[in-house]
């Protein structure tokens, strides 16, 4: 990882966050989002096989930071939070929540839809203090995605806490 620091997508100049702390507040994030019990009663019935795709990857991205922190830390860092297309971060409905770069992405998308809009911390900043290491750790963990694809896939699954995954 790079010292110094990182400019956001917001054009904010931040103290660089490492990949394994952006992607630990990613999980936590996406944890935060999780389907209980109480929505897939009162739900459609396909609740429960998000909750379960959903769990399925926040135990595959748990299992890579816990294996991998230093070789994920070593990877190529930017200065400046890139634009990616969609292609790059998207987790469709399709993705392998057993394979590391789909769990990413989908933590990353479960854990985007718990944090609140700009539009609302900037009309109550007092109520979302702390919100900023959120957005930079998407696009910490955006930028580690897209410049990283390729090892990401070849990574494939990883031990964790529900044992071997691809």
């Amino acid at each position: 990882m790079s010292s110094g620091t990182y400019v956001d997508s917001r054009g904010i100049e931040m103290d660089h966050m490492s990949y394994s702390r952006a992607l630990e507040i990613i999980l936590a994030g996406a944890l935060s989002n999780e389907i209980t019990a109480d929505d897939i009663s009162f739900g459609d019935a396909g609740l429960e096989d998000e909750r379960e795709w959903r769990n399925s990857a926040l135990a595959t991205l748990s299992g890579f930071i816990e294996g991998h922190r230093a070789e994920i830390d070593s990877r190529p860092y930017s200065n400046v939070a890139r634009q990616w297309p969609d292609s790059v971060l998207e987790a469709d409905r399709d993705a392998d929540p057993t394979l590391v770069i789909d769990a990413i992405r989908i933590c990353l998308d479960t854990a985007v839809q718990s944090f609140p809009a700009p539009s609302d911390v900037e009309r109550r900043p007092d109520l979302f203090r702390g919100i900023e290491l959120d957005y930079q750790a998407v696009d910490v963990v955006s930028d580690f995605v897209g410049l990283n694809r390729e090892w990401l896939r070849e990574m494939g699954g990883v031990e964790n806490s529900r044992g071997m995954q691809r």
